[in-house]
């Protein structure tokens, strides 16, 4: 996260969340992924990069 800050991305774009590998549902996974969805969606010629 302080390497992504670093470079200028604002701390409340980046979503982090530490959960066990056995867990299929992540919650935060979804709500950080719903702005990239949105963001295609508007621009569907640009492309969205998401990092996980």
């Amino acid at each position: 996260m302080d390497a992504l800050s670093a470079h200028g991305i604002p701390r409340d774009k980046i979503s982090s969340e530490r959960i066990s590998s056995r867990i299929r549902v992540r919650p935060r996974f979804g709500t950080a992924l719903s702005p990239a969805r949105e963001i295609q969606a508007r621009t569907p010629h640009r492309r969205v990069l998401f990092t996980v």
